[in-house]
């Protein structure tokens, strides 16, 4: 059972062809008829559909499965000439039903799904070719489950540190500084939440309000970028979760996406 690709790997020109995968279940989506696999492993994502001929063999998938697939490369047009610019401070909101490439045009921009064609510059610097781990330190993003993206058993300070430091050198010193403390009391002060009062509560026991609020705070210590896509093309299609990169009120550019 040897693959013929690496997860991440497929492109337009293997549209037709038949292909063997390996990986690990990232996520599972049942839509009756259809099931959703994400498949990954350390060079990608390559979401996989099972069809109900084989209902028997996908109820019993769950997360974390490794799995072997085969199968045959399909073509899902999901972003076609699709061009978007932000300026400074700009909130903008998208809206569409499931299945509308909402989450798809996020992912893009993070660099979770390759662009076939066009363009995607952050602040003057093409990213196109980035891969996700590289591009995050030109964006943030908040989910709607705000334990993703979270170290969970470190406080709330310590989380607001590694997002301050992302993308930066990092030496052997002090893990926080006095200033850098007071700094995260202030921006916690904006939500008015209490967090900045509970620097050292560990992340993991807040609840859902508290924990989006504290991931937001995390954006807003990033630097302030513009987005500026030219006309990607993107063939994939995938389902939505809620994410926004920053406040407008810091100068920083917000995209949210949401369902109606």
């Amino acid at each position: 059972m040897n693959r013929t690709h690496n997860n991440g790997e497929l492109r337009l020109e293997n549209v037709g062809q038949t292909v063997e995968l390996k990986g690990w279940v990232a996520k599972k989506r049942n839509l009756g008829a259809l099931v959703f696999i994400d498949l990954r492993d350390r060079y990608g994502i390559t979401p996989i559909i099972i069809n109900e001929e084989m209902e028997n063999i996908s109820k019993d998938i769950k997360n974390e499965y490794i799995l072997y697939v085969k199968g045959t490369v399909n073509e899902k047009v999901a972003l076609d000439d699709f061009s978007l610019t932000f300026e400074d401070g700009d909130f903008v909101t998208v809206i569409g039903g499931n299945g509308s490439g909402k989450s798809t045009m996020m992912n893009a921009i993070a660099g979770v799904w390759p662009v076939d064609e066009g363009r995607i510059v952050i602040d003057g610097i093409d990213v196109t070719k980035l891969p996700e781990h590289k591009r995050a330190k030109y964006l943030g993003r908040v989910f709607q489950d705000p334990m993703t993206g979270t170290a969970a058993t470190m406080g709330i300070e310590e989380n607001l540190a590694l997002a301050k430091r992302r993308g930066k050198t990092r030496l052997l010193r002090p893990g926080i500084t006095k200033a850098e403390r007071a700094e995260y009391k202030e921006l916690l002060k904006i939500l008015n939440l209490g967090l900045e009062d509970r620097l050292t509560s560990k992340v993991g026991l807040l609840s859902g309000a508290h924990e989006t609020g504290r991931n937001l705070v995390c954006r807003l210590l990033l630097e302030k970028k513009n987005i500026d896509r030219s006309k990607p093309t993107l063939r994939r299609s995938y389902t939505a979760d809620i994410d926004t990169s920053a406040t407008p009120r810091h100068g920083l550019n917000c995209l949210l996406y949401t369902s109606p």
